[in-house]
């Protein structure tokens, strides 16, 4: 019996930037949704089961040319590979696949307007689309299915694309829109230079946050504190574009609340199931490539490619290859403050839904590893816990916005 595939399409990309905006920075007039169509039934057979009519999940955003759809795929289609089709302005073979992300599988192949994808057992894929028709009021169509057939799915049709709004102007940095969903955080017991403090369990982050993709810079902490704690140490490479060192959890701390007052939104450091979440973007991998450490060097400044080479000091920002979320130097570079005090057994007791960490403490967490630190230090898992005014040279952070 063929399968069918009832999905949620909604908008998940957003850009936060000075220099990117669509628009040249002026705000784009919004418009409502068109109401999902029910989906058609295949001709030649009665559905197994009754397609549930979506409400108000079709959306998209519109970036130049550029649309992106969410596709959450219900668990029990997990490891099915799905087709799916995109018509602009009633042409079919006008959309492109532009960029896919999968969390866990990466690969993706296109056809004219069709896209093959191996699901591998997650609940949502990315899939950007790109046509130079594009515009807002243009009519798209986004069909999908899973399973056996490749001729039944959900049809959505859009009167009119919602722009992306433009870009605020933060200082220079970017920020990703990282999902609300649920993970697997520490590691399994057959991990490779595992800590006994890396419990692992499953953790839901409820709401979307924004990630910078980014350690703060020294040009970003020069804007907002007027200071440069890093100024006379030899083990500090200086430039606007290098990740900002000597910095403690209290800094870190102070720098949000300034930055929240200067802009009027509210940032703060990520707490530590936020930074594992992100930072893992979809995997249950040492690192969030994957297992093999020879790739480590493609997305890490660590002890083999700096220390050890004679580079002993933090890098510039985002010249390593990005996870699947779009954030650079998740693992090496400088150590990054989460907002937890530091507990060994919190994760064996703690709350499903958004841990905050223990209530009180001595130490606060530290994540990612340093440039002068070896590979297992990097690992997505590992977890550091100095005291909350401890500085040194490989000590950074990076920022979360909250939404509005």
């Amino acid at each position: 019996m063929k399968t069918q595939l009832a999905i949620a399409l909604s908008m998940l990309f957003i850009t936060v930037g000075r220099d990117d905006s669509p628009h040249n920075g002026e705000p784009a007039e919004k418009t409502a949704n068109q109401p999902i169509e029910q989906a058609d039934k295949h001709p030649n057979e009665q559905p197994t089961e009754k397609i549930a009519r979506p409400t108000n999940d079709l959306s998209a955003a519109l970036s130049g040319n550029r649309v992106q759809f969410n596709i959450a795929i219900p668990k029990r289609f997990a490891g099915d590979p799905y087709w799916a089709e995109f018509h602009a302005n009633g042409i079919a073979h006008q959309g492109t696949v532009k960029r896919g992300q999968f969390p866990g599988n990466p690969k993706w192949s296109a056809a004219g307007n069709k896209v093959t994808v191996g699901v591998v057992g997650k609940d949502v894929d990315h899939i950007v689309f790109s046509d130079p028709t594009l515009a807002v009021g243009s009519l798209v169509t986004f069909l999908t299915s899973a399973g056996q057939s490749e001729s039944e799915g959900i049809k959505g049709t859009i009167a009119q694309l919602k722009p992306i709004p433009p870009p605020p102007r933060t200082i220079g940095m970017k920020f990703m829109k990282i999902p609300a969903g649920t993970f697997l955080m520490g590691s399994p017991d057959t991990e490779k230079d595992r800590h006994d403090n890396e419990h692992q369990h499953k953790v839901t982050i409820s709401k979307p946050f924004y990630m910078q993709t980014t350690e703060v810079t020294q040009g970003q902490w020069k804007a907002v504190m007027d200071s440069e704690p890093w100024k006379e140490d030899d083990n500090v490479k200086i430039g606007p574009n290098y990740a900002a060192p000597w910095i403690s959890w209290n800094d870190s701390v102070a720098y949000c609340k300034k930055l929240s007052a200067k802009e009027g939104k509210t940032y703060r450091l990520p707490t530590e199931a936020e930074w594992e979440y992100a930072c893992r973007a979809g995997t249950e991998t040492r690192w969030s490539f994957g297992d093999d450490e020879k790739v480590l060097g493609d997305y890490a400044w660590y002890y083999n490619n700096a220390s050890n080479i004679g580079e002993k000091y933090a890098h510039r920002v985002a010249l390593k290859k990005p996870n699947a979320f779009g954030l650079y130097d998740m693992h090496g570079n400088v150590w990054e403050w989460c907002h937890d005090y530091y507990g060994k057994n919190y994760y064996t007791q703690s709350t499903e839904k958004d841990p905050r960490g223990p209530a009180e403490g001595s130490s606060r967490i530290l994540r990612g590893g340093g440039w002068l630190n070896s590979s297992r230090y990097s690992r997505s898992a590992l977890r550091g816990r100095p005291l909350a005014d401890y500085r040194n040279y490989f000590l950074g952070f990076r920022v979360v916005r909250e939404l509005d």
